[in-house]
């Protein structure tokens, strides 16, 4: 299966793997299953997101609010609204991966299901690779010093099918001296709204936003939505919402747990320095402007390992010098809860343009035009309009091309009904019906000619019949 390059002789893209075992999900109509994810993406992120809590907590209300902030993060809201399959599937894999990857040591079945899920994320966004390789090494190399070896075969699994699947397509860029082309998102290229390599792109970035309009409150206070007092206001202040996660985060260290929650703050760094590299690179064009990679999938990972650590601190609690009564610091009751109502409402709030994007028709994904062809028909028709538009034929080849005419000027009289076989030149007009008119459009839709055209056909016929019959009885 190939998305792109029909005419290549080169090997699939895994995540044309990924995109079969999706499409067996409704298999009469597999283009359908992506509309089932898009309506199925925000309850399969909270479910997701709720399983991965349950490694870090045990208290209810805290997996609750892991799931509420995994599906309501920046990256996965303008993946969705901006019709990102890859980023889409990125933030869905990546819980269960974490539920899966962090008991691998314990069990085989474990350790193969983190194995497919490792091997869908990287297909699915290949610039989380070197990410995602440095977190299994660390992981490796615990398991052989502080375990001596135990359940370092079953992490060491880990790794195996993704290597297996990206064989065939590193050794074919190898050898094309493409090294660069392994980053590529999958796909067609498409140079949507994100941030820039610059300082400013960079911190937009670092405080989690993907695109430049932060949350899409630019736009919505643009509009005047808020009245006009407030199209002046700068949309980048909105982003101070997000600060009660990141504080969370960083507290993680000063828990009882501290050991954890530098691991975690450890998978957040590894996630924004992705995507800061990300940013900054371009393997592909789209009708000749660079497309960067997507950086959301690097502030993907980034947010899992922000939230992990946020739900631990408000778990353990913190302090200054940890103490097995660590975890007094943040009250047990309704201090934890309120923590994490306000880091929830604060979301929801900087997530609030990107819900109703759709409601007031602003989003970029729209319904596309009804069509009865094929998704490949309908795309090669657009790319040969898109080539005639860009390089349009002279005049005379136009005049030619409409007339059906080869090597010579078209001719009037038989411009409107196309050429003509020689050996029926002097039919070239369309004969008279019985009442001297001739047969048009309106005569010769739904099946051939009109009623009374029918009845003139038959009663010929018969008359034909008629002639014939005494000459074969006197042949007879």
């Amino acid at each position: 299966m190939r998305p792109t390059g029909l005419d290549e002789v080169a090997p699939a893209d895994p995540f044309s793997a990924v995109m079969a075992v999706l499409g067996t999900l409704w298999p009469g109509d597999p283009s359908r299953a992506l509309v089932l994810l898009w309506l199925l993406a925000l309850p399969l992120a909270v479910l997701g997101a709720w399983f991965a809590a349950t490694r870090v907590t045990d208290r209810s209300m805290l997996r609750i609010t892991a799931a509420v902030l995994w599906a309501l993060a920046p990256t996965f809201l303008t993946a969705l609204m901006q019709g990102r399959p890859t980023g889409v599937l990125v933030h869905l894999l990546l819980p269960w991966l974490f539920y899966a990857g962090t008991v691998a040591h314990r069990s085989w079945g474990a350790a193969g299901t983190a194995s497919l899920l490792f091997a869908a994320t990287v297909a699915c966004a290949p610039s989380l690779a070197p990410a995602l390789v440095v977190l299994w090494a660390v992981t490796l190399l615990v398991m052989i010093t502080v375990r001596r070896g135990h359940g370092a075969a079953r992490v060491g699994w880990i790794v195996i099918p993704a290597v297996v699947l990206a064989i065939p397509v590193v050794f074919h860029q190898l050898r094309a001296q493409n090294p660069w082309a392994l980053l590529a998102d999958p796909g067609m290229p498409w140079a949507g709204p994100q941030v820039g390599a610059d300082a400013a792109g960079r911190a937009l970035l670092a405080a989690g936003s993907p695109t430049a309009d932060p949350g899409g409150w630019a736009a919505l206070l643009h509009d005047g939505a808020f009245g006009g007092g407030a199209t002046g206001l700068p949309a980048a202040w909105l982003l101070v919402l997000l600060a009660p996660i990141g504080v969370l985060a960083v507290l993680a260290v000063f828990t009882r747990r501290w050991l954890a929650g530098g691991a975690l703050l450890l998978v957040a760094v590894l996630g924004l320095v992705t995507a800061f590299v990300a940013v900054g690179i371009a393997v592909a064009f789209d009708g000749g402007q660079a497309v960067p990679l997507w950086p959301g999938a690097g502030l993907s990972l980034a947010w899992a390992g922000a939230v992990a650590a946020a739900v631990l601190t408000l778990d353990t609690g913190f302090a200054l010098r940890p103490s097995p009564d660590a975890d007094r610091a943040l009250a047990a009751g309704r201090t934890r809860v309120l923590v994490g109502a306000v880091a929830m409402l604060a979301l929801a709030v900087f997530a609030l343009p990107m819900l109703t994007a759709n409601l007031r028709g602003t989003a970029p994904l729209a319904a596309g035009p009804a069509s009865t062809l094929p998704a490949f028909v309908a795309a090669e028709g657009r790319r040969q309009r898109r080539h005639r538009d860009r390089h349009p034929a002279p005049p005379r080849v136009r005049r030619r091309r409409r007339t059906g005419g080869v090597g010579r000027e078209p001719d009037a009289r038989r411009a409107d009904h196309g050429p003509v076989h020689p050996h029926r030149r002097r039919r070239s007009r369309p004969s008279a019906g019985r009442d001297g008119r001739r047969p048009g459009h309106s005569d010769l839709v739904r099946g051939g000619l009109a009623p009374e055209g029918r009845r003139h056909r038959l009663r010929a016929a018969r008359a034909r019949g008629r002639e014939r019959r005494p000459c074969a009885r006197a042949c007879g």
